[in-house]
């Protein structure tokens, strides 16, 4: 029974979108006869979005993915001959095929060979022997001695190769061989349950069967197939090899344990193949990783991650902490469909995969994560200070600043050496100063680094740097402090051009989800993200990661008429309000 209230608002409704098309279309109708390119072309375009938009329809389609409903509405309701192109930003409405690694420990073969009589479903085969075209196999068992049967139906498929080849498998899972819907018939490259775990069905043969395991794409599958912010979302996951790879079947890899990162690194091929993956594609790593993953020409040295040979600080030893997405843009995308999944980032508890940073322009400097956690890392070791500093002959010293202050002062010109994490420096520090009355009534240092390590301080990019300056040694950002004379050893430095201290700048907090938008030695039109390997994840956290993979997927979907975009132009602007506040918009073309 419709109640009439409801009813009477939905005649309403219908009533004012129509009357706005009517409006609008009366205004701007565009004659029989008359080119739509010299006619008015672009106030009328205008117009078209500006009653789709008010009416709720491109809301509509964009909450169900139906950009082409979008084309099939504009051509409809002008009457004429027009076509639309577009291009949707911020919204995650396009295909996102992701591709699980499956490792070799995760990869069976099933032997097979015929039925026998001694088979617990042998009596109850009937039907599926009625269906196959050649003799029903089994496999060697699982659980409970609990088989796959096998068959052939490809003969019988329209569309089918119309070859006698196995191509169909049930599952019997202690049913008592009673095959329900879920229990078959599964095809090749799809999924099945057997024994509580998940496989993916690779290839079949007469006297064997390969699947993979898939357990864990199915848990990433059921997340993906929730609507973001009450959009609908368009993800397949497959499970694959190195070999199957290929970006253009698939737009996101997902590489698990490090051991799949240690054939990257140890097998030519493979390297190569994931590579030509990351021209286009986008890449999210899971796994613990250690030191050794990341040695000079290692695949993840080459993408600009940097392991950190630094401590935690407290007692903290890595495992799931209190974390949260960074303040970046990118950072912020993902943190959207974070939140348009429910998720509670009051929650969200994750570990990283090892002490990794982002690599920030070959620059050991953090800041370039999706998620961080609440704890830190210890760099003190890192920084570097001296309180002795010794004074040296200014004739002796080539590339000191041009200084007043060292004609007549010995402690105006001083240096020592400095033992970074990487290499020993030749620190000089002077007091600047353009005459003798300045230097006598003022303390101004600069400090310059013997960056090449060739005796002299010629170079432009040696300094002179004052204090507070940033300087970039062996990679690594520091910010200088230069300690002016004072008698009081708890207020200033009591050696007058003897104390000067480099502290490493790098964001301390742990980075669980680093990420890449480029990749250092790699041509990359994609991008990477690494995290920490779970078999299973909790809730907060596989939102998280899922999250990260729309991310990497990107958020702009366009979609092409038939006719070609002519030279008129729209754009329009909405958002899509549920859990979440999320803004789109949208780029028209418009053809004839």
């Amino acid at each position: 029974m419709v109640k009439k209230k409801g009813l009477g608002y939905s005649i309403e409704a219908i009533v004012a979108i129509a009357t706005v098309f009517i409006f609008i279309f009366g205004a701007v109708n565009v004659p029989q006869g008359q080119d739509w390119n010299s006619f008015r072309s672009q106030v009328s375009a205008n117009d078209l979005t500006y009653t789709l938009q008010e009416a709720g329809y491109i809301n509509h389609a964009l909450r169900n993915g139906e950009t082409g409903s979008i084309q099939t509405a504009f051509s409809t309701i002008t009457e004429r001959d027009v076509e639309v192109s577009g291009l949707v930003s911020n919204l995650p409405i396009n295909d996102n095929r992701v591709a699980f690694h499956v490792v070799n420990s995760d990869r069976y073969n099933q032997n097979l060979d015929e039925v026998e009589s001694s088979d617990k479903c042998e009596g109850d085969l009937e039907e599926i022997k009625s269906r196959s075209d050649q003799p029903v196999l089994r496999s060697e068992g699982g659980l409970e001695n609990n088989r796959l049967y096998i068959g052939d139906l490809d003969p019988q498929i329209s569309g089918g190769n119309s070859e006698q080849d196995y191509d169909s498998v049930w599952v019997d899972n202690g049913t008592k061989c009673q095959f329900s819907n879920s229990e078959g018939p599964f095809n090749i490259e799809e999924i099945f349950k057997w024994d509580n775990n998940y496989y993916d069905i690779k290839s079949i043969e007469s006297d064997k069967l390969r699947i993979y395991n898939a357990t864990q794409p199915v848990r990433f599958r059921d997340m993906f197939d929730r609507d973001v912010n009450s959009v609908k979302t368009f993800t397949s996951v497959d499970t694959v090899n190195f070999t199957r790879l290929d970006r253009r079947s698939y737009d996101t890899a997902v590489i698990r344990r490090e051991e799949a990162v240690q054939e990257i690194d140890t097998d030519t091929d493979k390297r190569e193949k994931f590579e030509n993956f990351l021209k286009q594609g986008s890449a999210l790593i899971l796994a613990n990783l250690s030191s050794s993953s990341f040695e000079n020409g290692d695949f993840l040295d080459d993408t600009g991650f940097e392991y950190v040979d630094v401590s935690y600080q407290g007692s903290y030893d890595g495992d799931s902490a209190e974390s949260g997405f960074d303040s970046s843009t990118s950072a912020q995308e993902a943190q959207t469909s974070f939140l348009g999944l429910e998720g509670e980032e009051d929650n969200l508890e994750m570990a990283p995969s090892t002490k990794v940073i982002s690599d920030t322009e070959r620059t050991l400097e953090s800041g370039k994560a999706l998620v961080k956690s609440s704890k830190l890392y210890d760099f003190s070791e890192w920084n570097r200070e001296k309180q002795n500093m010794n004074s040296v002959t200014p004739e002796e010293v080539e590339g000191k600043p041009d200084s007043k202050c060292l004609d007549n002062k010995p402690e105006a010109l001083t240096e020592a050496v400095f033992d970074f994490p990487d290499f020993d420096y030749n620190v000089l520090n002077a007091e600047l100063g353009t005459s003798d009355s300045y230097c006598n009534n003022n303390n101004v240092r600069a400090v310059k680094v013997d960056l090449d390590r060739d005796g002299d301080y010629l170079d432009e990019n040696e300094g002179p740097f004052l204090n507070g300056d940033q300087i970039t040694i062996d990679n690594r950002v520091y910010n200088l402090n230069i300690t002016v004379y004072d008698p009081d050893p708890n207020i200033g430095c009591d050696q007058e051009g003897g104390c000067v201290s480099f502290e490493y700048r790098g964001d301390e907090k742990v980075e669980v989800i680093p990420r890449r938008r480029s990749l250092k030695n790699l041509p990359s039109g994609g991008k990477i993200a690494l995290t920490s390997y779970r078999q299973n994840y909790d809730a907060e956290s596989l939102k998280a990661i899922v999250s990260t993979i729309y991310w990497l997927r990107g958020s702009q979907t366009s979609f092409t008429g038939q006719k070609t975009p002519g030279e008129t132009s729209t754009k329009t602007y909405s958002s899509i309000k549920e859990e979440t506040y999320l803004p789109y918009e949208i780029n028209f073309r418009w053809g004839q």
